[in-house]
């Protein structure tokens, strides 16, 4: 299952004239990352196609100057290889075995590169964090832009009944006024300190969900583009295991001449 990227979530600034402010909405939780999809490549069928250490001696009832590739009892039934035959074997053993050797030799890079698709998911928890705090911070300016509204709601209720009580002129209501000019400009600068917490807050997000998604994107194509390899080592190694398998059955299991070994490896 792939990691998915974000969607930003804005942080809402519209707060028109004395009328309440707009809640800022958090960015969205992002979905937990899953592992790539690419499991530990299993290690490579085992093949016959060693080189036998040395030549095993015919069991009884084998023909005399006779040997197989296999060095097995059964070799001495059937009919004997002949010198083509025998050549053609001795390539296809040595074909086999150089084919298992590359694909033994790719494994290594695969895992060092399996173990670095591990470390990049890490890298993107951390990120995923980052944006879990971003959405904490993102809850407390909400928070306060609703207290903010809640005090600007009673001010606005307290002036108007002020007004409709048709206050009479004098000192009282002169000082009235002043403090209701005063405590308006005192709403008015928190609430444009409150834009622009709010304006920095969204650009921030904004950075940390860009960058979450940008890692989680390259994370995708890396973890997508070993498994193809990885299915193609897979399926060179079920090949290579097919091949030896025939191999065996046809050139394994029979005998020999001793001098058409001989001849061959003079180039004969």
């Amino acid at each position: 299952m792939k990691v998915q990227t974000l969607v930003l979530a804005g942080v809402c600034l519209a707060f028109a004239g004395t009328a309440p402010a707009q809640t800022p909405a958090a960015p969205a939780k992002p979905a937990a990352p899953a592992k790539p999809a690419a499991a530990k490549p299993a290690a490579p069928a085992k093949t016959s196609t060693a080189k036998p250490a040395a030549t095993p001696a015919p069991s009884a009832g084998a023909q005399a100057g006779t040997k197989s590739l296999g060095g097995t009892v059964v070799a001495n039934s059937g009919p004997i290889l002949t010198r083509d035959e025998l050549r053609a074997c001795l390539a296809e053993r040595d074909t086999i075995a150089k084919r298992l050797e590359t694909l033994d030799g790719q494994r290594a890079p695969m895992e060092a590169e399996r173990k670095a698709i591990e470390t990049d998911r890490e890298a993107v928890k951390v990120a995923r964090d980052a944006l879990e705090g971003q959405r904490g911070k993102s809850e407390a300016l909400s928070a306060r832009f609703n207290e903010h509204k809640t005090k600007l709601e009673t001010f606005n209720k307290t002036v108007a009944d002020f007004n409709d009580s048709n206050p009479r002129p004098g000192p009282n209501t002169d000082r009235r006024r002043a403090n209701f000019a005063k405590e308006s400009k005192e709403l008015n600068e928190a609430l444009a300190a409150l834009r622009t917490e709010a304006t920095a807050l969204e650009a921030d997000t904004k950075g940390v969900v860009e960058g979450y998604n940008a890692k989680v994107t390259a994370l995708n194509n890396r973890a997508d583009a070993w498994n193809k390899r990885n299915a193609e080592l897979n399926a060179e190694r079920d090949k290579i295991k097919a091949d030896d398998t025939a191999w065996i059955a046809n050139c394994s299991d029979r005998r020999y001449r001793e001098e058409d070994e001989i001849a061959i490896r003079n180039g004969k």
